[in-house]
């Protein structure tokens, strides 16, 4: 996994928004970018039940 430097970067990369710091980390970590996009399809389908 990505090195995370401190909390805000945590949340921002919860949140599905990777900080910059650690964007090159993440784009090239497989396991981290499938993470993110599965959470940010997880929210989707909270958000609109139906998609």
């Amino acid at each position: 996994m990505a090195n995370i430097a401190n909390n805000k970067d945590k949340n921002s990369v919860a949140n599905g928004n990777p900080p910059s710091a650690t964007l090159i980390n993440l784009k090239s970590d497989p396991l981290s970018n499938k993470l993110i996009k599965t959470n940010k399809l997880y929210t989707m389908r909270l958000i609109y039940p139906g998609s």
